[in-house]
């Protein structure tokens, strides 16, 4: 079974198509809450077609955040119990996609050398069931 640090997607999470995006579902794959500015990349693929880092946004909460501007959130924490979103520009006819998220994440606590942080890699995915956006 796979640890909880490593997932982004959770067992029963279902993406979301709207007219013109597709949300994607993902989660803090660590045990503590971090700041926004810990995520150092993220890249979605769906159904084979590929998004960077630059193509993304992140929804939280109320905010919609470019996922390049990241690193910037310092003082704005993702806490480990919230779901996001992240936002795909690309639409989705099918019931089902299949799904494959990566991130690198830095804890910014765990030292590995001088100035230098711990890196995790993190990929997560799957076939998951596509809801049509008003459905969740």
């Amino acid at each position: 079974m796979t640890s909880v640090t490593d997932r982004l997607i959770s067992p029963g999470d279902a993406v979301v198509a709207a007219a013109d995006r597709t949300l994607v579902p993902v989660r803090v794959p660590w045990y503590r809450s971090l700041p926004l500015s810990c995520w150092e990349s993220v890249a979605v693929t769906l159904d084979g077609q590929r998004f960077g880092v630059d193509q993304l946004e992140l929804r939280l909460g109320d905010a919609t955040i470019p996922c390049t501007e990241l690193a910037a959130k310092h003082e704005t924490f993702w806490f480990v119990q919230d779901t996001g979103w992240l936002v795909v520009p690309a639409t989705l006819d099918a019931t089902q996609v299949e799904l494959r998220v990566e991130a690198e994440i830095r804890i910014p606590y765990i030292l590995i050398g001088p100035d230098k942080a711990l890196v995790r890699h993190v990929q997560d995915g799957g076939t998951l069931p596509v809801v049509r956006s008003g459905e969740q």
